[in-house]
């Protein structure tokens, strides 16, 4: 027998064990603590809506992602109400958009997001842009539907209500109103709302008296919580009924009185602001006050309708000169010009927001109508003034002068646009590395389940066998995906020796050479090295060797030919083929995502040849391609020295 254990020996070390595990407990506890009172806090500040810098809020968020704390769309629902309680509606949604991902990645709190579906069309409401607003809405409703919270349900009834205002149906909105106001326990900035947005739908009923009825009992609520946001909401509201009342400097005095109270965030409704003075001063006979009104509205608002611009514009016709109105239609053109650069990452940051083709595809053509409409208008009126004003050289210069102003505020947006990019490639990244898991799945229990199913089943080892092919083709479908979303971050500049290069890439197919008995020559007359990414120029080299090997002609050996030469700028490589050919109306469209040719049945993604021109385009080259029908093709690229 062996020497008997020491007890006081094994004490100690049980004693450091069980030590050591309470202060691993103590830890993990002091964590999810500090988790819990991150949520309260943000769940706080949410309902009582207080105002938060993004400063404090991007602090609050770093912290709580420090902690590794559960919950995060929580964390992001709560930055995101910041940013749009800021009026930065891009960020607001952008933040939403990462919330919901963290709902299905976490799985989380339902009740959140039901209030991150409620959010996001908030933010769109704010954008007029309804149809996307309305589909939130309803699958808010939808998710709060399964939820017995009170403060929830009545927020998607008061939503519900605003954007059937903005949208003019006003039934529907005043049914939303009404049920809101059914709900027991309001607090104070929700009455407020509610008051103040069917005083708004009394006035466009023309119900006056009810309306001023609403406008007081929404300013006693907003005076007493000292909210200038509110006060400043409501004067508008205020100031169009005592406006059709016949109170038109009463009017005017309530719209200044609330620009005066709400100094920090003079953008919000700023051009309804001043076309409702405009209003009042046409009806008093002031034009020069009309005149200024008229053109702050259309030049420092940007939450004016289409019809409302051109009620604006047809109001200043008539009482400004023609060479003022001239100037004006020049810097509407600058405004909208800037508006339409910037549109293409408006609509990528909304298209990703929407999970529906047609609500999508509805906003889109919305407001791309819009911002056409517009610049059709301004076209127009300035074709007629230089009619009228053919010799006013001097208004021209002008023009030239904003035009250097406004390509000046272009160029400042590629470095943005340049950020959205990168974004969008980090996306592309992890939904095509998350999409490969469930395929892997997918094949994996085809593959089990065939093994199970007799042999003597025919049909459905067929349909078997098409669910793992299927799953082979969308994985590879996914890698080129993947492959060409993330060229940006993959690039390297080094040194690369074209003989070299070529000769390595060959190495890699030498199976599908051989089997295909393919011939193939190498000028190595010249063998110049340039300035690139060795791996990603060895991509192009491989796909187009490959291409040239299935698009072979059926009996004839294939024949690849590949040659180098050098210019005093450029170094040019060419690959050419015996092979069937690419006629010439498709010879351009074959580099585009997904074009294949026909002709032929042969596997492939179609992404292979645009993965090749973007590869080029990344080296400051070009990709182009020469090819007749039955007498093979020749790709060449065009590559700088440097």
């Amino acid at each position: 027998m062996g020497k008997p254990k020491n007890p006081k020996f094994l004490s100690k070390i049980q004693l450091i064990a069980f030590s050591l595990f309470l202060l691993a407990n103590a830890v993990l506890g002091s964590a999810q603590n500090k988790c819990v009172e991150y949520q309260n806090k943000f769940e706080s500040l949410l309902a009582s809506n207080i105002q938060t810098s993004i400063e404090e809020a991007e602090i609050l968020l770093k912290e709580f992602k420090e902690l590794d704390c559960p919950q995060m769309i929580l964390a992001y629902n709560f930055i995101g109400f910041v940013h749009y309680n800021n009026s930065n509606q891009e960020k607001a949604k952008e933040y939403f958009l990462k919330g919901e991902e963290a709902f299905y990645t976490e799985k989380s709190n339902p009740t959140y997001h039901a209030y991150n579906q409620m959010f996001t069309a908030l933010a769109l409401i704010a954008e007029n842009d309804f149809v996307a607003a309305e589909y939130y809405l309803e699958k808010a409703e939808k998710i709060g539907s399964n939820i017995k919270n009170q403060n929830l349900n009545f927020s998607i009834n008061q939503n519900f209500g605003l954007l059937y205002l903005l949208n003019g149906q006003l039934d529907l909105s005043q049914k939303y109103y009404l049920n809101a106001l059914n709900y027991n326990d309001l607090d104070s900035l929700s009455l407020g709302y509610i008051y103040q947005n069917l005083a708004a739908l009394s006035q466009r009923k023309s119900n006056l008296n009810e309306a001023l009825k609403y406008v007081n009992q929404a300013k006693t609520i907003w005076s007493g919580m000292n909210d200038a946001k509110g006060l400043y909401q409501l004067s508008i509201v205020e100031a169009t009924i005592e406006i059709e009342k016949g109170e038109s400097l009463r009017g005017i005095d309530v719209l200044r009185q609330g620009r005066s109270i709400y100094k920090e965030e003079n953008q919000l409704n700023l051009g309804q602001n001043y076309l409702t003075e405009a209003r009042a001063h046409k009806k008093l006979g002031n034009k020069e006050k009309e005149i200024i009104a008229l053109e702050y509205a259309l030049l420092k608002g940007d939450d004016l309708t289409n019809d409302e611009i051109k009620e604006a514009l047809l109001d200043l016709s008539e009482v400004q000169t023609s060479d003022k109105n001239f100037e004006m239609l020049s810097q509407l053109v600058l405004k909208y010009k800037n508006k339409s650069a910037s549109l293409s990452k408006m609509n990528t940051s909304k298209n990703k927001l929407m999970d529906s083709e047609l609500a999508a595809g509805n906003s889109t053509i919305q407001r791309q109508l819009f911002f056409i409409i517009i610049l059709a208008l301004l076209f127009l009126g300035i074709c007629y003034l230089l009619y009228n004003n053919v010799k006013q050289k001097a208004a021209i210069l002008t023009l030239n002068k904003n035009l250097k102003a406004s390509n000046q505020k272009i160029e400042s947006q590629v470095s943005g646009l340049t950020e959205k990019n990168r974004d969008l490639e980090q996306f592309a990244f992890v939904a095509s590395h998350d999409l490969k898991s469930p395929l892997r799945t997918i094949s994996s229990f085809a593959g089990l389940l065939k093994n199970q199913i007799s042999t003597d089943n025919a049909k459905a080892n067929s349909y078997l066998g098409f669910i793992t092919e299927a799953s082979k083709d969308m994985s590879n479908m996914i890698t080129d995906l993947l492959r060409h979303s993330t060229l940006e971050q993959e690039f390297k500049k080094e040194p690369v020796v074209i003989n070299e290069m070529i000769d390595t890439t060959l190495s890699r197919i030498t199976t599908q050479i051989e089997e295909s008995n393919t011939v193939i020559k190498i000028d190595r007359k010249q063998n110049p090295t340039i300035s690139g990414d060795a791996s990603q120029l060895s991509v192009v080299i491989q796909n187009l060797v490959s291409n040239a090997i299935n698009y072979s002609q059926e009996g004839t050996i294939p024949e690849i030919k590949i040659s180098t030469e050098q210019k005093t700028q450029h170094i040019i490589i060419r690959v050419s083929d015996n092979g069937i050919g690419i006629p010439k109306e498709h010879q351009e469209t074959i580099f585009e995502m997904f074009k294949r040719l026909k002709q032929k049945k042969v596997a492939g993604t179609g992404i292979g040849l645009a993965t090749c021109k973007k590869i080029i385009e990344k080296h400051k080259g070009t990709l182009t391609l020469e090819s007749e029908i039955g007498k093979g093709s020749t790709f060449v690229m065009t590559l700088p020295k440097g």
